[in-house]
């Protein structure tokens, strides 16, 4: 079992976007120690297609911890990230009450930071009562898996509600 505990937090990051979500994974909890840190940035294409870029860290730990700071991500730009290219952009359709955003390894090929040639699937998808469905992999050229994330059914994350706040 890879339990993860997700925070998907709306950050204000000008140069990157107008809708900027910042990822961080911890390992087995709240506390545990960081296992994957994303920007993921969302805009309309020229053909009215909801599209969604995303972006590794160049070096995360300037960010680690820093999403309920309102002003942590006011510098960050494309310096401090390595994009996986416009080809790569998820795009999003309505999908079952919510929403399901997706690319193939057939559109979206690149050379990972490791030097490696791959085409990336990735499929997000946010469901009606807020939970979010992922799955990333990488396939070299070989046909090998560069790696899966996860390696089986895709990760489910849940929505934690506080019980002080009277929105659901």
């Amino acid at each position: 079992l890879d339990r993860q505990h997700a925070r998907f937090v709306r950050v204000d990051a000008p140069a990157i976007g107008d809708a900027v979500l910042y990822l961080e994974w911890r390992s087995g909890g709240p506390d545990g120690p960081v296992s994957r840190q994303r920007i993921w940035s969302f805009r309309v294409d020229a053909d009215g297609v909801p599209r969604m870029d995303f972006y590794a860290f160049v070096d995360g730990a300037p960010w680690v911890g820093k999403a309920d700071d309102p002003e942590a991500f006011g510098s960050l730009d494309a310096a401090a990230l390595r994009g996986y290219g416009p080809q790569c952009a998820l795009r999003w359709a309505p999908h079952a009450g919510g929403w399901r955003g997706a690319i193939s390894a057939d559109a979206c090929t690149l050379t990972a930071a490791s030097g490696r040639r791959m085409g990336i699937d990735a499929t997000v998808t946010l469901a009606a009562d807020g939970s979010l469905a992922y799955q990333e992999s990488g396939r070299l050229e070989s046909g090998a898996w560069a790696f899966r994330v996860p390696p089986g059914e895709p990760y489910r994350f849940e929505p934690v509600r506080d019980p002080a706040r009277a929105d659901p």
